[in-house]
């Protein structure tokens, strides 16, 4: 009887927590997105950079919160550095909410590919615009709004599977990154984003969330280039399908540690 209400008020705990951090990020979002951004990018003229190094500070004060009530622990500093400096397309898994914020909390200079549905939100919309990131929806434009990103030294970050992964697994890949990465003659990047519970993840409601805190890491990969001439030989679909074999056999390694 007592374990049953200890685990009761443990649970309540857990989800006022979530709750909470989902709260301040809403009101963070806002309060970037109408306020604090806007200024920023017509003060500093339309400065992508300076704006997402705000976000950056205001995402790693997400991912401090998430850590402080035992929810998810992520250390940004503790993710390596990429192997190489300068344009390059990343790839990424993508098994929970929140390494989206965390990949961006810790590498800096980074254009991400997002849902169109994202650019239309109130909360995220305005954020998403300042900070130049690119909605997936606009197609040829999109590809040519990434090609002058990568031509003016930024990263490129595109979840390749276009939806959270599959608990345990690895979606499907699209052939895009791969593509982009060849035409603009920059390596490609692999991070593989593990978690110790599934939290967040696709199909779950947000609080079903674990009992223990969940450990989130960042591990830099594969980082190789992807030239014209290899993707004349090999299609970006079946470098798509190579690739997504090494996630499913990280998976399988990060599970047996």
């Amino acid at each position: 009887m007592v374990q049953s209400i200890q685990h009761n008020i443990r649970r309540i705990f857990r989800i006022t927590a979530v709750g909470s951090s989902f709260f301040f990020f809403f009101i963070g979002g806002l309060l970037l997105s109408w306020v604090v951004l806007p200024l920023l990018f017509v003060f500093s003229k339309r400065d992508h950079r300076l704006c997402q190094k705000v976000v950056q500070y205001a995402f790693r004060l997400f991912h401090a919160y998430m850590r402080w009530f035992g929810l998810i622990n992520y250390r940004p500093q503790t993710s390596p550095d990429l192997p190489i400096d300068g344009p390059c397309v990343i790839i990424a898994n993508h098994p929970t909410l929140v390494d989206v914020t965390a990949i961006m909390a810790r590498y800096n200079d980074i254009h991400c590919f997002v849902k169109a549905s994202l650019f239309k939100n109130p909360v995220t919309g305005p954020l998403l615009r300042c900070c130049g990131h690119i909605s997936a929806a606009d197609g040829t434009q999109a590809i040519a709004k990434a090609l002058r990103f990568l031509d003016n030294g930024a990263r490129i970050l595109i979840f390749p599977e276009g939806t959270r992964s599959p608990q345990g697994a690895i979606g499907h890949f699209d052939p895009m990154a791969f593509r982009l990465a060849a035409r603009a003659g920059v390596p490609l990047c692999t991070l593989h984003v593990t978690v110790t519970t599934p939290a967040l993840s696709k199909n779950v409601p947000w609080f079903k969330f674990p009992d223990k805190p969940v450990f989130m890491r960042i591990h830099p990969m594969l980082c190789f280039s992807v030239c014209k001439q290899t993707s004349s030989r090999i299609p970006a679909s079946q470098l798509a399908q190579n690739i997504q074999d090494c996630y499913d056999r990280w998976n399988v390694s990060s599970r047996n540690l």
